[in-house]
């Protein structure tokens, strides 16, 4: 039942994020519980799309590693948090250069030298019950994540 809902939700933060100049701009006009919804469900989405290699080294998602680990941990999911680190960490000593535009014809390229498959299938096991608690999560702010959308229509 809250999944269409989370969904819902998800989807028209989607859309209000892009009538903002900036995704940390866009955060900062959410409530902690709303944000966390946001961050955790499009981090989720983006990893189990294309891995960590895509979240937090090619798309724009990949200015959110500190907020989704955050996220993540607010969710009593330390170790995806600790995941979301490490795969950033092991970028960042891969010297991956996380300013420059990359293409989709660069991604094949990028897989090969930039491998996170590991820490990619370790995202996938520690995140199987992801949907559940984050309908738990949804229920326990219920009123929070409510109040937010009613004032902030």
């Amino acid at each position: 039942m809250n999944d269409d809902i989370i969904e819902g939700l998800f989807f028209e933060l989607i859309d209000r994020s892009e009538t903002f100049s900036n995704e940390q701009q866009f955060l900062s006009s959410l409530s902690e519980e709303v944000k966390t919804i946001y961050v955790t469900k499009l981090l989720y989405n983006e990893i189990n799309n294309g891995g960590f290699l895509q979240a937090l080294g090619i798309n724009q998602t990949r200015e959110l590693f500190k907020e989704a680990s955050i996220a993540f941990e607010v969710m009593n999911l330390k170790k995806v948090s600790e995941l979301i680190i490490k795969a950033r960490k092991k970028l960042e000593s891969l010297k991956f250069d996380f300013a420059y535009g990359y293409e989709i014809s660069d991604i094949e390229g990028l897989y090969k030298k930039f491998n996170l498959d590991d820490l990619d299938n370790l995202f996938v096991q520690e995140t199987m019950e992801f949907e559940e608690i984050l309908s738990e999560y949804y229920n326990s702010h219920i009123i929070a994540i409510r109040a937010f959308f009613k004032n902030n229509k």
